[in-house]
């Protein structure tokens, strides 16, 4: 979170995806006195510049405030996920299978006339399920 603003990065190597607004910005590591600065090429006035935990996100010269990451299990809670394919295949027609994760560590949810529930754990990026 940058202030109120949903800020999204993510990394690959020398290269930075900045998503704000919607709008996606590839940006590559520039020279920086401290922390890892990426810029866009061509527009130096479109930059991320993580410093430890937290970053700065200036889009066309506008600054947000300091960036704070978000615990991955509070942006998970709260909604009905609707998966839409496993493995790149999607479920079958007219099946709607759901996931719901709370806050006690369980998730649970539906696939046509069958419900299942279980436990989840986060470590990083990473999210694995058992019992389900």
């Amino acid at each position: 979170m940058c202030g109120s603003e949903r800020i999204s990065v993510s990394f690959d190597r020398d290269i930075a995806r900045v998503i704000v607004g919607g709008q996606t910005y590839e940006m590559k590591r520039v020279k920086a006195a401290s922390g890892a600065k990426f810029e866009v090429a061509g527009d130096p006035t479109t930059s991320f510049w993580n410093k430890g935990r937290n970053g700065t996100v200036v889009v066309k010269g506008k600054t947000y405030p300091e960036c704070t990451p978000v615990d991955a299990g509070a942006q998970l809670q709260g909604v009905t996920w609707v998966v839409h394919d496993i493995n790149g295949t999607a479920p079958v027609e007219k099946a709607r299978v759901t996931l719901s994760f709370g806050q006690d560590g369980r998730v649970s949810g539906s696939s046509s006339c069958n419900s299942y529930s279980g436990s989840y754990k986060i470590a990083g990026e990473n999210l694995s399920m058992a019992n389900c």
